[in-house]
């Protein structure tokens, strides 16, 4: 069996959020280019800038069913306050 130190452990989940990040903010932006074309570089920085996953993870759903890319910018700042 593999025992990992305390470090190691800390590493790795950190790692994993690390991950988790970049995927959420990645899919985030394939879903509005796939519905909207391109879109701003401004608000791909924004997306890229939100550390906390659990504000990707709810900003997701919307970059799906959203109406415009301004209510997503609205959204995104909301989320952001």
């Amino acid at each position: 069996m593999l025992f990992l130190s305390t470090i190691e452990e800390m590493a790795l989940e950190e790692g994993a959020k690390s991950g988790a990040k970049l995927t959420s903010q990645k899919y985030i932006i394939l879903a509005l280019q796939s519905r909207f074309g391109e879109i701003p570089n401004s608000l791909i920085e924004t997306i890229n800038q939100i550390e906390d996953v659990s504000v990707l993870e709810g900003l997701f759903v919307p970059s799906i069913t959203i109406n415009s890319l301004g209510e997503f910018q609205q959204l995104v700042n909301d989320s952001l306050s």
